[in-house]
């Protein structure tokens, strides 16, 4: 997990500053298996888990944006030598 804050002032046409805190934080996590069934193909099964929290607050804007997904997925892998 990381979490990022960031303080930016920028200068407009109108001499005016304006302050932005932004913080992120994002979390991507997977494991799984894989069986080897031929000598080039396998079977998997993987979890993966992936969640996301962004935050922009500015004085004349503020926003947030969360998504979370998760779930389990069966695959088959190629090995080419």
């Amino acid at each position: 997990m990381a979490i990022i804050a960031v303080m930016q002032i920028s200068m407009s046409l109108h001499n005016q500053a304006q302050f932005i805190t932004m913080k992120f934080e994002c979390t991507d996590d997977s494991f799984g298996l894989n069986y080897k069934i031929f000598e080039h193909a396998a079977l998997g099964l993987n979890y993966n888990y992936f969640e996301l929290d962004v935050t922009v607050d500015k004085s004349d804007w503020r926003g947030n944006v969360e998504t979370t997904y998760d779930g389990l997925y069966a695959y088959v892998s190629v090995f080419f030598q």
